[in-house]
Parts: C-alpha cells; sequence; structure tokens
C-alpha cells in the first residue's frame, strides 16, 4: 500500500513509466499473484520521463523537468526509507 501512495502521489504516473531489469519469476517465498509481485520482481527502480525533442529548447524546460523531478520524491523517500537509507 505504501507503494502505491507513493507512485501515485503527486502525479507521479502521469510522468514516468518504469524501466529496468526484472526476473522472469516471482522472487523465492511469492506466488505469482501477489498483488505487487511486478514491483517484487524488479531488480531495479528506473523512473522514465520522456519529453518531446521540441521542449529541450523551451526556456521553461529546466523547470518542467525539476517539477517532474518534484512528483518523484514520495517514491524515492519510500525507497530510502525501505532500504535504511537518508533521503
Amino acid at each position: 500500500k505504501k507503494m502505491d501512495a507513493a507512485v501515485e502521489f503527486a502525479g507521479f504516473v502521469e510522468h514516468f513509466r518504469f524501466g529496468g531489469d526484472q526476473l522472469k519469476r516471482p522472487p523465492r517465498g511469492y506466488i505469482a499473484g501477489h498483488p505487487y509481485i511486478e514491483d517484487l520482481k524488479r531488480k531495479d527502480f528506473i523512473a522514465i520521463a520522456e519529453f518531446p525533442i521540441s521542449r529541450i529548447r523551451s526556456p521553461d524546460f529546466i523547470d518542467e523537468v525539476a517539477a517532474r523531478y518534484a512528483t518523484a520524491k514520495p517514491l524515492m523517500n519510500f525507497l530510502c526509507t525501505a532500504l535504511e537509507l537518508r533521503f
């Protein structure tokens, strides 16, 4: 539930998609029907945001990128807390 809240908060899912490697099968001890199986199979959490090439030269591009990074803050906080790292 906390993962869902972290990803859904502040529009993260509207701006990012997850990339990176995943296990082909569920990790040992987890069933294929687990509600978070796709996240449990992740080897890493890579958030990818795509921008049209035409936006790169826009004067407000940096602000747009910064705003998108801000939507990832709850996810980063969740991941760092789960790994007992300072955020």
